[in-house]
């Protein structure tokens, strides 16, 4: 409530805390204890996007630092699964429908249920092709064929941040924009490549955790910590 949202606003917090703890410079002990306990308690909002972003997050970390990390990764990854299996926690976790659905749970046909976010795209997609130059801020619920679709109206959006800002500025914006970000990723990396700061090292791993979450979920406005790391993580120098 504080955050100003329910359980994905919620999870989002937790898991952005676990990317703070993990990358933190001056965090170096029981860093990764704190990043499981934020994670745990993302587990019970029943939010999935924001988990696997994180997932996502420690795919790209490993990759960029592969020969650095693969067999601390390794050896912390096992122990973790192998505690899951041998307490039992899986199957008393699964118990909760919120953590359940995390995982989809398969036996309550989790797999084959409808993806909204499918139809959000597909009618995003109908609409850039319509109108090209924009709908107007806010105004997709008004043009979108597939209304029938959606029972709850806060649902009326995108849920992903390249086609909200296509769909309901056009084109040519979100060129501008697409442009402004890649420029921004390459900068960052260049000058964490180049500095070995760990701070900024963090700041981008941060600024990758919310851009993935903006492709999945949220609108404009839960994009606004985006663009505030999109800077950040371009500091040249952090005290």
């Amino acid at each position: 409530g504080v955050l100003g949202g329910g359980p994905i606003v919620l999870s989002r917090g937790l898991c952005f805390g676990a990317v703070v703890v993990l990358f933190h410079p001056k965090i170096k002990r029981f860093n990764f204890i704190y990043m499981l306990l934020f994670l745990f308690a993302a587990l019970f909002t029943g939010s999935r996007g924001p988990i696997l972003s994180f997932c996502l997050v420690i795919i790209l970390y490993f990759f960029l630092n592969f020969k650095r990390v693969f067999f601390r990764i390794l050896a912390l990854s096992s122990l973790f699964v192998f505690l899951l299996f041998v307490t039992g926690a899986i199957e008393k976790l699964s118990r909760y429908q919120t953590v359940s659905r995390i995982f989809i749970n398969i036996e309550e046909g989790g797999l084959r249920k409808s993806n909204a976010r499918s139809l959000l795209f597909e009618a995003s997609f109908q609409e850039i092709k319509k109108h090209p130059l924009g709908l107007g801020s806010g105004n997709f619920i008004e043009y979108t064929d597939k209304s029938d679709f959606f029972k709850n109206k806060q649902l009326y959006y995108s849920h992903n941040l390249f086609f909200e800002i296509a769909t309901e500025f056009g084109i040519i914006s979100f060129f501008f924009f697409l442009i402004y970000l890649l420029h921004s990723i390459y900068l960052s990396f260049k000058l964490n490549q180049k500095n070995k700061l760990q701070a900024g090292n963090m700041m981008f791993y941060i600024f990758v955790f919310l851009f993935l979450n903006s492709l999945i979920s949220g609108d404009l406005n839960d994009s606004r910590l985006l663009f505030i790391f999109l800077p950040l993580m371009l500091v040249k120098e952090i005290e």
